[in-house]
């Protein structure tokens, strides 16, 4: 009996022990880190910058000492964010962690980081070194975004001021939670580019940003792809607009062959991606207006009708591909004042729109060919064509995507005509 007692005893000793946060620090202590960028810097080494939340808010509205997300604070300028940037020039990014502690009176934390802003000559020479750091921090959240930009991280992380958003991390949350339903650029978190990067049958990618100068200049990504498309294609920092909003932009996608970035879609090749992976909700096109080609456009709002069918075939020893695409349309714009809502020329303008976006997804397939990267997953159709694991890690699917036939059929059906059901003609040319 004396002896149970003092089990219990020494039980309920180590369980009072047990309790309690000794480790853990209060919010007046913690310097909240809500994005991180990763440059090149001389000698091999890299340039980190964080942008840290103002606990306080910085003298903006609604801040208080215990938001770790840095809420409150308005104004076009750093000094009226809610947010500050440091940049430290270390050899890694966990050498810049402990770094950044001599330099800030608060202990660092980031478990608030959203985004991981990475320029391009960085991605060129492979990004896996640099994903190490938050791969094994535990502070890391796997949902961490990872985007790839033109030119500096540090000067697009500084130039980023959201003028509709209050906080940093909220930009980028709203910002890549509508991605995929427009397709000009796609959302990519640590998890997924790790988890495609280490399974065969795809390739990673990433949204490709820029910080745009806002001249209203044109800076078209490349020649457009089909005599049936009106509009040009674009990419980060392209986009010919000017105001007084925010500089930064995302258009493209930047795609990888193992964890080095290899090229850049444009925002026709970008959506082209999103249709094949069934990502498009609410997609705008301009279409040549087929009837009246030399001036007239029509626009659209399109989605995917169904799931696309993709086949593989490996019986010849050459890789041959099938994807069947079922888009639905709804007219949204309609210059030239033909009746389109009804027969025949309802097909002819649905026949229009298949052959646009068959040869956008056409052209895309090949510029990804060329490049040696598969973003749509082709190579995962392929891998029930093997017998066993062992078999498959003895080729390369990728490889076997490059030396592929693809054939793509895309069947448009306009389901809507907004709020007209029959265009009238013009009473005066």
């Amino acid at each position: 009996m004396l002896k149970c007692l003092a089990q219990f005893a020494l039980l309920l000793v180590v369980s009072l022990l047990l309790t309690g946060c000794f480790g853990g620090k209060e919010a007046d202590d913690v310097a909240y880190v809500l994005v991180m960028g990763i440059d090149k810097a001389p000698g091999g080494e890299q340039k980190v910058t964080y942008q840290i939340a103002k606990p306080k808010g910085g003298g903006g509205e609604g801040g208080s000492s215990t938001d770790p997300s840095g809420m409150g604070g308005k104004g076009g300028t750093e000094q009226g964010k809610p947010w500050i940037t440091n940049t430290i020039i270390l050899p890694s990014p966990g050498d810049a962690r402990m770094m950044l502690q001599s330099s800030m009176s608060r202990t660092p934390n980031f478990s608030h980081v959203s985004a991981v802003v990475i320029s391009e000559d960085v991605a060129r020479e492979g990004i896996l070194p640099t994903l190490t750091f938050p791969l094994r921090n535990r502070e890391f959240r796997e949902s961490v975004f990872i985007i790839i930009v033109q030119g500096s991280a540090e000067e697009f992380i500084r130039q980023n001021n959201p003028s509709l958003e209050s906080t940093i991390g909220k930009f980028y949350e709203t910002f890549f939670q509508r991605g995929p339903e427009v397709g000009y650029f796609l959302r990519t978190n640590l998890h997924d580019f790790i988890t495609t990067l280490k399974n065969p049958g795809g390739s990673p990618y990433a949204a490709y940003g820029g910080i745009n100068p806002k001249d209203g200049q044109k800076q078209p990504a490349g020649p457009r792809a089909t005599p049936e498309q009106k509009g040009d294609p674009y990419l980060a920092g392209g986009i010919p607009r000017t105001g007084t909003e925010n500089a930064a932009e995302f258009v493209g996608l930047a795609v990888f062959r193992g964890d080095k970035m290899v090229g850049v879609l444009n925002s026709d090749e970008t959506r082209a991606v999103a249709i094949l992976q069934n990502k498009i909700t609410s997609a705008g096109l301009g279409v040549v207006d087929p009837l009246k080609p030399e001036k007239d456009r029509i626009s659209f709002l399109i989605r995917n009708g169904d799931t696309p069918k993709i086949t593989a075939d490996l019986s010849g020893g050459k890789p041959v591909f099938n994807a069947d695409v079922q888009i639905d349309a709804e007219i949204q714009g309609l210059t030239s004042g033909i009746n389109y809502e009804a027969s025949p020329n309802k097909e002819l303008l649905e026949a229009q729109l298949s052959k646009l976006l068959q040869g956008q997804i056409t052209a895309m397939i090949r510029h990804t060919q060329q490049l040696g990267t598969d973003p749509v997953g082709f190579g995962l159709y392929l891998r029930p064509k093997f017998a066993n694991y062992d078999e498959l890690e003895k080729v390369n699917l990728t490889t076997l995507y490059q030396a592929a036939e693809v054939y793509v059929n895309v069947t448009a059906k306009i389901r809507r005509t907004g709020l007209l059901w029959r265009t009238m003609p013009e009473r005066f040319e």
